[in-house]
């Protein structure tokens, strides 16, 4: 006997065989019998598949085939200088003096290279013994050392050159740093014959003295005013020199490339000269007091210090236009290149002073000018190429520079002074700007590199 639930699913099973065949009727052929809710909306593809990077230099860009185009181009031109520039020249440093006695040498003259009295005018009008006047020539600057690097582009129907240099400081001095010192030790180990002031300058141990001119006028061999160091004198000049310089030359056309070749040039180019003067010394008034060993006793006077320095700044620039003869051969190439810039001047000067009075004070004074005035620079570059292969050659060289319009700090001092009512005098160091010539000549060594 079925039991009813038993009843109940097999009446269920039955009526779900029975009803399959009407819903398979009521579709289409082929089609699943249960169907899904459909959609026009399509799932997103994920591509994990990524390009290469390009090449980190790709000469078909327009950037970096400029670029490219441009070095293969160039050369580069490196230079050791070592030149000379006009030293501070010759001449007493100070102002002039009429009626020096001349020797039987005409090379002897007093104060220049005899020693002759000289009297302390600044003080009493004693004598201060012998004494000698400091020159210029003895301050030599000697060589400076330097460099220059030159960029040389091919444009085809032309050549451009850009170039820099620079110098280091071309300096020299005067020194006397103890100039009563040797006449001390010689006195006290002379005590027989020492009957002597040291502080007097002697004719192998003079003083030295910068003299003055008076109210403007220049004075005579007994009646100068001077300042006088018997303790120490120190005199110093420095020169620097750099600039920069941009040339387009003419093409070149040799057959061949080898034989004559003359190539105009155009261009503009900027130098700048610094120039510095300066001395300083001192004077030692309490030995004019009882001598060491004797002698006629004085009455001390006012030590002082006295100082100069004076600087001028120096700056060229305008178009240049030259031309260039050339010898090619396969291993060697000589050139000459005369060229000249025609432009102006723009330069500062400045000068400043401590001066002695004679009551034992200082009186400072300072100056400042500027200007532009018209200035040229010609140069003449000679120059020995030897090619040691397609990409390297090694060369030396000459050049001469003259420099026109220029402005030195030495020749920029005004060495007077004015007579006071009641005796002495008052040092009255100005400025006044003067312009002239300028020579920096050397020789060059370097070498070429192409790419």
């Amino acid at each position: 006997m079925i039991r009813p639930n038993l009843r109940s699913i097999v009446a269920a099973f039955a009526v779900l065989i029975g009803a399959a065949p009407a819903a398979v009727a009521q579709y289409a052929p082929n089609q699943p019998l249960i169907q899904l809710p459909r959609s026009n909306y399509q799932a997103p593809i994920v591509d994990h598949y990524s390009e290469p990077s390009g090449p980190l230099w790709n000469s078909q860009q327009p950037i970096e085939h400029f670029v490219e185009e441009v070095a293969a181009r160039s050369s580069l031109k490196l230079e050791f200088m070592l030149f000379n520039f006009s030293d501070v020249g010759d001449g007493t440093i100070g102002a002039p003096v009429s009626g020096l006695g001349v020797g039987a040498n005409a090379g002897l003259v007093d104060g220049i290279s005899v020693p002759f009295s000289i009297n302390d005018n600044l003080h009493n009008g004693d004598t201060t013994g012998l004494g000698l006047f400091p020159q210029l020539d003895s301050i030599n600057t000697g060589d400076s050392a330097g460099g220059r690097g030159t960029w040389i582009l091919d444009l085809e129907e032309a050549e451009m050159e850009l170039s820099f240099f620079g110098f280091e400081n071309a300096s020299g001095s005067l020194v006397y740093a103890d100039i009563d010192g040797p006449r001390i030790r010689l006195d006290a180990f002379d005590a027989p014959a020492g009957d002597t002031d040291t502080t007097l300058g002697t004719l192998r141990l003079p003083n030295y003295a910068i003299p003055l001119l008076t109210g403007g006028n220049v004075a005579g061999a007994g009646q100068f005013n001077s300042l006088i160091f018997n303790d120490s004198f120190a005199a110093h000049s420095e020169t620097q020199m750099w600039g920069t310089e941009l040339m387009f030359l003419s093409r070149k056309k040799l057959p061949g490339g080898a034989g004559m070749g003359l190539q105009y040039l155009g261009g503009v180019r900027y130098s700048n000269v610094d120039d510095g003067f300066r001395f300083a010394g001192s004077f030692d008034g309490r030995g004019f007091a009882a001598p060491p060993q004797g002698g006629a006793s004085r009455a001390d006077v006012p030590s002082y210090i006295a100082s100069v320095n004076s600087t001028t700044h120096n700056n060229l620039y305008g178009p240049e236009l030259g031309l260039r003869w050339s010898l090619t051969s396969k291993y060697l190439t000589l050139s000459a290149t005369p060229r000249v810039m025609l432009g102006i001047n723009d330069y500062r000067a400045s000068l400043s002073s401590s001066m002695p009075t004679s009551v034992g004070g200082t009186v400072q004074s300072a100056f400042n000018s500027d200007g532009i005035e018209f200035a040229t620079m010609s140069q003449v570059a000679l120059n020995a190429e030897v090619h040691m292969n397609e990409n390297f050659s090694i060369f030396g060289g000459y050049d001469f520079m003259w420099l026109t319009g220029m402005t030195r700090a030495n020749e920029n001092i005004v060495y007077d002074s004015a007579t006071n009512v009641g005796g002495g005098f008052t040092p009255n160091i100005r400025q006044n700007v003067e312009l002239n010539d300028f020579m920096a000549n050397g020789f060059t060594f370097g070498a070429v590199f192409r790419y």
